[in-house]
């Protein structure tokens, strides 16, 4: 009965649109649990015949949690919804952990005794039994209560509520600052600034002139497209509605034009609403007889189309329904112009043949003046002075956002009390109830709208804290290490991880840190990373003092440990109690004495950790307690001065899951023999040895007799480069080749 009610469950999230894609990718993402059912083969007794019909239920049920997960993100406004949705985020968390605890024993066997399970590798099997168990049953129990709850057509869309469709007519009496924003976008446009002092003729055509030398589209004729970018509440919309109402702006276009696309962009419905726009009567709905229409409609006129609020869904079929809509527009006269607002760069680059424009929050003088009168909602009032100081402080937190001011304000204006002005100000944006339409619910349109993989990915940010610097690779790192990042033909996973990283980047989620030269170090948003904060829960923590380890949520899995220097680092001992931790990141580098008892503390009881990276002031071994994290897929250790081991740990070598490891300053004389039992290693980085499943480099002085002691234990596949003094030998060559 269980394992027919999880298949009618599967078969009806298979059928939704597009659901066959999401189900193919959820499932490649569990063939080491496949390869592991396969491999266990039940004795004949009743406990062993149990196991394995529970281990294929909660194999299986994987994918089903998966497709609930993302479904139930797009009804997370719903408490009832959230609620439950946490609790099966918790069982799905734990899924993992258990069947990836399962798939070391199965790599341990394999890997050591050639595929026979050892009394040692049945005793552990036997011991998770009740836990598997209860995961599936906890499971199936949570999506049944769910199923009633979320969405359950193919298309999933944002509720209206949540994304009031928009006009060319403001919602604001008033708009605070913009005039140097809305000058440069008339300029682009083509739009004469001034045309009473020359013939408007002459004046037009200069501009056109200026406007071509700035479009980069594969054509110069036909209508253009100028795409406003920038993260939700920073005001596209508005800024476009100035655009429509600006007097020079009508009189230059013979006919303005708005349609409010959002997440929807469906070319029929989108054709068929322009035209409505125009006055004209549509009395087919076929896609050709309205392309028709619009093309005649068109041909006679220099339009100016706003389409507000672009989402992802417009690159489809790689980028043709934009063509295809975009087709009929063609007909236009010269100086034709669509507007895009859009919160995704790689929208702005796929549509816009000008430059995008990236519009950024207000200046600090005029986002007080706006922030003011939110909080306030006064004219001309006397504001207390002490309100004023903490006013200037909220504001400061916002980086310019109207819509983060208005949510803001409207807490604010309720009641003047300095108490009740210093509570918002101490309180965390995330921390604050919000209305449907404030900031944090308008920025967690963006993340809802990300595809699962990405979800993950970027929710393990919240392990950052604010206006935190990091690279690209330490987040790749952490990705991999958790499984995330989803295996490709041939294509190296790290490189996948990078596409990943640079998808969340054109959805501005990330942000190049500015006057960073070598651009390669990213910051998120403050509002972002508000959102990020509600989205993440209980998942990722900051420990900066002692009093964070008191606020340590039970089931964190991402911790970041970026204390001052007079932190007492044995209350680090405290963190045993976290079972579910997968990732820890020490910045700040430590004394062997201070970190090795506490690494050692750990290992008995964090033993679902992936991701370790600490530092070393001094160290003459490097600690053999790692080799206690079964699953730790990558360990970074930094020194910070260059330390000669004489060989890796011989016990790290069962670290079967390890992927990368990376030693800043360290320098290995030997690898020991079992080294090639490090079957999943992609990357060992080391002083002067960079080893990759596919490319070996190493920087030598001419000591060839090292170098084939160091390698002669390594799998070797692809090229291997040496960086010399002098010219290789053809002995060398031969010697090496010969160890291998």
């Amino acid at each position: 009965m269980e394992a027919g009610w999880i298949s009618t469950i599967f078969t009806a999230a298979s059928k939704t649109t597009g659901a066959v894609s999401k189900t193919t990718e959820v499932v490649s993402g569990f063939n080491d649990w496949l390869s592991f059912y396969q491999w266990f083969r039940p004795e004949k007794n009743l406990d062993n015949v149990q196991l394995h019909e529970e281990l294929w239920k909660l194999q299986t049920t994987m994918p089903v949690m998966q497709e609930m997960i993302d479904k139930a993100e797009w009804s997370s406004h719903k408490e009832n919804v959230a609620n439950l949705l946490k609790e099966l985020k918790v069982v799905f968390y734990d899924s993992e952990n258990i069947l990836g605890e399962l798939n070391y024993y199965k790599l341990k066997s394999t890997t050591e005794k050639g595929g026979l399970l050892s009394d040692f590798t049945k005793k552990a099997i036997f011991c998770s039994f009740d836990e598997v168990k209860t995961l599936q049953q906890k499971a199936e129990h949570l999506m049944s209560q769910m199923n009633s709850m979320v969405l359950h057509d193919g298309c999933r869309h944002f509720i209206k509520s949540f994304r009031p469709e928009t006009s060319s007519f403001p919602n604001e009496s008033k708009v605070f600052g913009r005039q140097k924003e809305i000058k440069e976008l008339i300029q682009l446009l083509g739009v004469p600034l001034s045309i009473h002092k020359r013939k408007r003729a002459e004046t037009v055509a200069a501009v056109l002139n200026h406007q071509e030398t700035l479009i980069h589209g594969a054509g110069t004729e036909g209508v253009h497209v100028l795409a406003i970018t920038g993260i939700g509440g920073v005001g596209k919309t508005t800024l476009a509605q100035q655009i429509c109402q600006n007097q020079l702006v009508k009189s230059h276009f013979n006919q303005e034009l708005w349609i409010c696309v959002s997440d929807d962009f469906d070319v029929t419905r989108l054709t068929k609403e322009l035209l409505l726009s125009t006055g004209e009567k549509t009395l087919s709905d076929s896609l050709n007889s309205l392309q028709t229409v619009l093309a005649n409609v068109v041909k006679s006129k220099r339009f100016l189309l706003v389409l507000d609020d672009i989402w992802d869904d417009v690159l489809t079929e790689n980028g043709q329904e934009w063509e295809k809509f975009c087709a009929p527009l063609t007909n236009g006269l010269p100086g034709s112009m669509i507007i895009v607002t859009t919160r995704s760069s790689k929208v702005a680059e796929k549509v816009a043949t000008i430059d995008p424009f990236p519009l950024q929050g207000l200046k600090d003088d005029v986002f007080w003046d706006f922030f003011r009168s939110c909080a306030f909602n006064c004219k001309g009032c006397i504001i207390d002075a002490d309100l004023e100081i903490i006013g200037k402080r909220i504001a400061f937190k916002l980086k310019g956002s109207p819509l983060a001011a208005r949510t803001l304000g409207r807490l604010l204006r309720i009641n003047h009390a300095t108490s009740h002005w210093n509570s918002v100000l101490n309180s965390e944006l995330w921390e604050l109830k919000q209305e449907k339409d404030d900031i944090l619910p308008a920025l967690r349109l963006s993340y809802i709208y990300l595809p699962f993989r990405l979800k993950r990915c970027f929710s393990l940010c919240a392990m950052f804290p604010k206006d935190y610097v990091f690279k690209m690779n330490i987040v790749v790192d952490i990705w991999l290490a958790q499984g995330f990042v989803e295996p490709q033909g041939q294509i190296p996973i790290s490189t996948i991880g990078q596409y990943y990283f640079e998808e969340l980047k054109d959805r501005s989620f990330f942000q190049l840190v500015p006057g960073n030269q070598s651009r390669d170090k990213y910051v998120i948003h403050d509002l972002i990373h508000d959102m990020l904060q509600l989205v993440s829960a209980d998942e990722c923590f900051v420990i900066r003092n002692e009093a964070d380890l008191l606020n340590v949520p039970q089931n964190v899995q991402h911790l970041s440990l970026l204390t001052e220097n007079n932190f007492d680092c044995k209350k680090f001992l405290d963190l045993s109690s976290c079972k579910k931790v997968r990732s820890i990141l020490i910045k700040k580098s430590l004394n062997k004495t201070a970190l090795i008892p506490i690494i050692d503390c750990w290992s008995s009881s964090l033993k679902y950790l992936r991701f370790l990276s600490c530092g070393f002031n001094t160290i003459t071994v490097l600690p053999e307690c790692v080799a206690n994290f079964k699953l730790l897929s990558c360990f970074k250790v930094k020194l910070t001065r260059i330390c000669t081991f004489n060989t890796f740990p011989q016990s790290y070598c069962s670290l079967y899951n390890l992927q990368t490891f990376v030693g800043r300053n360290c320098i290995f004389e030997n690898l020991p023999r079992d080294f090639s039992r490090l079957v999943n290693l992609h990357l060992f980085d080391v002083k002067a040895l960079r080893h990759e499943r596919y490319r070996t480099l190493f920087k030598t002085d001419g000591q060839y007799g090292y170098l084939i002691k160091l390698l002669k234990n390594m799998n070797l596949h692809g090229d291997l480069d040496l960086e010399a003094e002098f010219l290789l030998w053809n002995n060398f060559y031969s010697q090496l080749l010969s160890q291998q």
